[in-house]
């Protein structure tokens, strides 16, 4: 149905009118324009005379925070849609997004309407600007979700650069905006259109994180330390990169383990407790690498560096099934994350049946045997884990293990699980008033059981509502992760608390025991409607940076076969492969970072003698001890705008001339003394190497 022919055009059109007439925007001060609009025009097929869509122009040369800006689609592939109303033509784009137009002389008009998607809903707040060869001529204003368009009429006679900019006001989502029916008006006489720019310093070649794919010659990645309880199943896989086929080898393992050369993948069971220094090698036909591999024989020797891996809940949810799961083990190691270390799949939940009156429990029709699931996981060279409650039900209703936790644990044994996730669970009225040593006695029951196992189960406990590592429930459960974190979604608002935290937390993390802060909003998730981060490239890389730094375990959600579907804008893999970045993750200190940057001013006292929270530099600074004697320092940028970042070396405990490597761009910085200053991208990060 057309629209203007609707039952809604009457008050739809009258407010549009209206806003034409009246110019309620905040326009600056410009010269008469062309006659004013049609209410039609926006919702036009066909440009008027005289008339360009912008839609037509090199609309691939702008700007945004994250993805691409589409030609007569929202951003997000749809039909451009405000309050339910279809427009065939105008420009999808994401706050922040920006457009430089050469107009050559030849354009007299400028005209749009402005609005957020209807797929925002009521969320979100923009803010576009006109800036026309250097003035700013235009200012919408803050637009909201939800609100009706706000019209754009700009005149451009004699301009030369028109600068389009839309920026988010509250960073709470990265915001689908809409450009409906945006079109450019010329001169009659006009021999060229206008040109749509590539930006010289843009957003995305700022934040997109440099891919240097895996070269030829083999390499080996980390871990190089790894660990197992005597008499226990032991399974490592070599990650190592290099042209296929690769061909493995190893000296000075223990007595009971044995090497495949065709996969690098390590099995058997060791007896006698001990450390052991092994070397491994891989070649293929253009050369050659080995690395050492320390293996630690010892009671409860689990995760002796943080956990890299993969987790179905964000991506599948309830939707999730036994050949999904499986789907993602074998996209594991096609993509290459396995080559660099990524070496666990987790189920989470919804994979249980009923618990039969006997206690007995088992897995549900949509994953048939767990057991052979995890079998195919381990022939992969990689581990397997699922998710379990510490109350009756899980967080999802599914049958938890309180008051089965030995028969639970003996289950999860035999199916060969290598890492159960222990949640607090569903029950809101149990969590109220329950007490931090019930919340321990009760993880720490599960780990008992598990203990009394004839494999090594790692235990990845889920204390929401019950206080970080600071309240002790992880530590004191014998658990090797904690979570340090309410859920974590993709916004700014969620990833500025989950990282700006963490300092509180440092401390509690070691070999064999770590924070979780939380999974890495990175790649395409969300079971029903799949769709990739509303974190900017920026926000990912600092993400990613704490995490690192941070030694926390890193799980993605993700769709782990497109992480980057197309390969002109890598995002994801890069992320997630950095060698010289997950070295740093995966270094044997087992030392977590800590701020050395703290808040600056001196300490005030409040009414009640309370000191006051100090102002905090825009760019907070970490550093970590890395086992080779060097330190990696990160710069974690808080504010939307770039700013500096700067560490001395007094506040490092260093002295002299050092070199810095900076291993984002994988490149030197040069032999610095006394301090070193780094430029941070807005909510971005920086992460350097110091030293030999």
């Amino acid at each position: 149905m057309n629209f203007f022919r609707s039952r809604h055009f009457a008050p739809r059109a009258f407010c549009v009118a209206a806003l034409l007439a009246a110019c309620t925007v905040r326009s600056f001060p410009s010269r008469a324009v062309a006659a004013p609009l049609e209410a039609s025009f926006f919702t036009s097929k066909t440009a008027p005379e005289g008339a360009i869509w912008m839609e037509t122009l090199e609309v691939e040369n702008i700007t945004q925070g994250y993805g691409a800006a589409r030609a007569g689609l929202s951003v997000d592939g749809r039909p451009l849609t405000v309050q339910k109303v279809v427009y065939p033509h105008g420009i999808g784009t994401r706050a922040r997004s920006q457009a430089i137009i050469d107009l050559k002389g030849n354009a007299t008009r400028f005209v749009t309407l402005l609005s957020l998607d209807d797929s925002v809903g009521k969320s979100g707040s923009v803010v576009l600007r006109l800036t026309v060869d250097g003035v700013v001529k235009f200012d919408s204003g803050v637009v909201r979700g939800g609100e009706a368009p706000k019209v754009v009429d700009v005149d451009l006679r004699g301009a030369t650069r028109l600068l389009l900019e839309v920026q988010e006001v509250e960073n709470e989502i990265n915001d689908t905006v809409d450009l409906l029916g945006a079109a450019f008006y010329l001169t009659p006489k006009a021999l060229k259109d206008p040109i749509l720019q590539p930006t010289i310093l843009s957003p995305r070649a700022a934040a997109l994180p440099i891919w240097y794919p895996a070269p030829d010659v083999p390499e080996i990645n980390g871990p190089r330390l790894v660990g197992v309880s005597p008499g226990k199943p032991f399974l490592f896989r070599v990650p190592a990169t290099g042209k296929a086929p690769l061909q493995f080898e190893a000296t000075g393992l223990p007595p009971g383990l044995a090497l495949d050369s065709q996969t690098g993948i390590i099995t058997g069971r060791v007896a006698q407790a001990g450390s052991y220094k092994a070397t491994v090698r891989v070649k293929n036909a253009v050369g050659t690498d080995s690395e050492p591999l320390s293996i630690e024989v010892g009671e409860g020797k689990m995760l002796l560096t943080p956990v890299l891996g993969w987790n179905a809940s964000t991506i599948f949810g309830e939707l999730v099934t036994a050949k999904m799961v499986a789907e993602q083990a074998d996209y594991m190691i096609s993509s290459g994350l396995a080559a660099r270390g990524w070496n666990t799949i987790v189920v989470d939940d919804t994979w249980q049946s009923r618990r039969e009156p006997d206690g007995s429990l088992g897995s549900n029709r949509r994953f048939g045997s767990i057991k052979s699931l995890a079998a195919y996981v381990h022939s992969l060279g990689l581990k397997f884990g699922l998710l379990s409650g510490a109350t009756p039900l899980t967080p999802s209703g599914y049958a938890g293990s309180d008051g089965f936790e030995e028969r639970d644990a003996k289950l999860y044994a035999s199916w060969g699980v290598d890492m159960v996730k222990y949640d607090w669970g569903a029950e809101s009225g149990r969590k109220e008033g329950t007490t931090r040593e019930q919340v321990v006695a009760a993880y720490k029951k599960m780990r008992e059981a598990l203990n009394k196992t004839d494999r090594d189960i790692a235990l990845h406990v889920v204390n929401y509502g019950f206080g970080g590592p600071g309240a002790g429930i992880g530590p004191a459960s014998g658990a090797q992760l904690w979570t340090t974190t309410d859920a974590l979604i993709d916004t700014w608002a969620s990833l500025d608390r989950a990282t700006f935290n963490q300092h509180n937390n440092f401390g509690f993390a070691k070999p064999g025991a770590w924070n979780d802060f939380g999974q890495l909003k990175i790649g395409r998730f969300t079971p029903r409607n799949p769709r990739f981060s509303f974190l900017t490239p920026a926000q990912q890389r600092l993400q990613v940076t704490a995490w690192v730094v941070g030694q926390s375990a890193m799980f993605l959600s993700a769709d782990m076969g497109q992480l980057d579907p197309s390969g002109y804008y890598r995002l994801a893999t890069p992320l997630l492969m950095n060698p010289e970045v997950l070295a740093i993750h995966q270094d044997a200190s087992g030392k977590q970072a800590q701020r050395v940057v703290a808040p600056q001013g001196p300490v005030e006292l409040d009414a009640e003698g309370k000191p006051k929270p100090r102002p905090e530099p825009p760019v907070h600074v970490w550093k970590r001890e890395l086992a080779d004697g060097r330190i990696a320092v990160a710069f974690l940028n808080r504010s939307s705008n770039r700013h500096p970042g700067e560490v001395s070396w007094a506040d490092l405990g260093i002295t002299g001339q050092k070199r810095v490597r900076d291993a984002w761009a994988r490149q030197d910085a040069g032999q610095i003394s006394d301090k070193y200053t780094a430029e941070v991208p807005g909510h971005g990060a920086v992460l350097v190497v110091i030293g030999p």
